[in-house]
């Protein structure tokens, strides 16, 4: 997902020093084991409980084994198949300071800055309400009835599931960016997530990428 939103599509927009020529994330991005999202060459710490690290990845992995063979949607113009909903996580560092919930600071913290900043980001609650549900529903208006029920199923599946983790003092559906993106840039590349947010102030869930051109 990090990848693919770091490309700059558009060769012919291209700025040679700029980190977001035309694109959402750095192109100095990088991601470590952790989950962490930093620019290279950046010092970054890495403190973390074990256990937590564990709990981060079985966590993210049961929120994808829910969403398995189920597409982003949400109006994405990407081929068919190209946009699995993936494990994503981000395991906070002992003795940072946790946040209380999922906030634009968060998301922007965990992506350690890579993130072009007059992007907007939504962080809505995962219910059947807001601006991420509505695209969901969009994506899945020319079915009708039963057919249109299958296809819910599993994004109803997945609140539940995150609903019902005791180990999420938080959750939140987060959409980073939308088209156009402003500027000069023309980046067409969003991520899209759905996460909890640990005791321990560590992210997890499931994240994917929409186009939008």
């Amino acid at each position: 997902m990090i990848k693919e939103c770091m490309n700059t599509v558009c060769m012919d927009h291209v700025a040679p020093n700029s980190e977001w020529p035309w694109n959402v994330i750095s192109k100095s991005a990088v991601a470590y084991s952790c989950g962490k999202i930093a620019r290279e060459g950046e010092k970054v710490e890495h403190n973390h409980d074990p256990g937590e690290f564990d709990l981060c990845k079985i966590l993210a992995d049961e929120a994808a084994q829910v969403m398995a063979g189920t597409g982003v949607g949400m109006g994405t113009e990407a081929a068919l198949g190209t946009d699995p909903l993936l494990p994503f996580f981000v395991v906070a560092n002992v003795g940072k300071k946790t946040p209380q919930q999922i906030d634009e600071d968060t998301i922007r913290d965990a992506f350690g800055g890579t993130i072009y900043p007059p992007t907007k980001i939504w962080i809505e609650p995962l219910i059947e309400t807001g601006e991420w549900w509505s695209q969901v529903l969009d994506y899945y208006r020319c079915y009708e009835g039963e057919e249109k029920e299958t296809h819910l199923r599993p994004w109803r599946k997945m609140m539940k599931w995150f609903g019902g983790r005791k180990e999420f003092q938080d959750t939140a559906f987060v959409m980073i960016g939308e088209d156009p993106l402003g500027g000069e840039n023309g980046g067409c590349v969003f991520p899209r997530l759905a996460l909890g947010l640990t005791h321990a102030g560590s992210l997890a869930g499931i994240a994917s990428y929409v186009v939008h051109t």
